[in-house]
């Protein structure tokens, strides 16, 4: 959605997963080095650079990844669990879809535009036109 080569989201837009996350991170390799990753950046684009000049593991790319969302747009989850979790990756932490639509319309106006993906981690999301 936010690295698409047109992407939907505006600079400084408000990009949201809805996720329940009993395991937080999660308790793989993986997982467990994703949530180290971005929770030791003090900013997204520190990490942007390291990936780009050294391997960061397992788990790494997708840290990346968000990371790289992370210095053009706002990121948030929605029904994550555990706030302090959330807003310790840098994250932004809400309960309800609401309360993220009321937070980007806070920051962009009451004209912000909000568009809602089903299987939207694996839906390529892009503008036409």
């Amino acid at each position: 959605m936010g690295l698409a080569a047109h992407p939907v989201v505006a600079d400084g837009g408000l990009i949201v997963c809805c996720a329940d996350l009993p395991l937080g991170v999660g308790d793989g390799p993986g997982e467990t080095n994703f949530g180290a990753l971005l929770a030791a950046t003090e900013r997204p684009l520190d990490l942007v650079a390291r990936g780009c000049v050294e391997p960061l593991g397992p788990g790494g790319q997708r840290a990346y990844m968000v990371a790289k969302l992370m210095t053009r747009y706002r990121v948030g989850m929605v029904g994550g669990g555990d706030r302090r979790l959330i807003e310790s990756l840098g994250l932004l932490a809400y309960t309800t879809v609401d309360e993220a639509v009321a937070a980007a319309r806070r920051v962009r106006g009451p004209g912000a535009r909000v568009l809602a993906v089903a299987d939207g981690l694996d839906t390529i999301v892009e503008l036409v036109g």
